[in-house]
């Protein structure tokens, strides 16, 4: 077993985004821009041995904290968002549902 992990630059969704080749390349030329996915990998682990079994086990664990952490910062984020968002509808007399469930709520932070 082997483990990967991508990580996408930040203009890559910009890159993805371009009408045609021609702005594809302008993209990746700018050397300003980040426009690239970046491919990091662990060794194989033979599951067959105890310790290839172990070290698997230590991976698949820390990608469950790893994610956890994430879960709980995003939580805070929205709610962060929720509370700035109701106390400015509550000043400005608007009621929407301006923190998230609505149809036009979109999460943006992973790009």
């Amino acid at each position: 077993m082997r483990f990967v992990h991508f990580r996408f630059g930040r203009h890559y969704r910009q890159y993805l985004d371009a009408e045609d080749e021609k702005s594809q390349r302008e993209i990746i030329s700018n050397k300003e821009k980040d426009s690239f996915v970046y491919m990091h990998s662990t060794k194989w682990f033979n599951l067959q041995s105890r310790e290839g079994r172990r070290l698997m086990l230590c991976h698949v664990l820390a990608l469950l904290r790893r994610h956890e952490a994430e879960s709980i910062c995003h939580q805070v984020d929205v709610t962060e968002e929720s509370d700035q968002s109701s106390s400015y509808a509550s000043e400005s007399g608007e009621e929407d549902d301006v923190a998230g469930g609505g149809d036009d709520y979109m999460d943006t932070a992973e790009w």
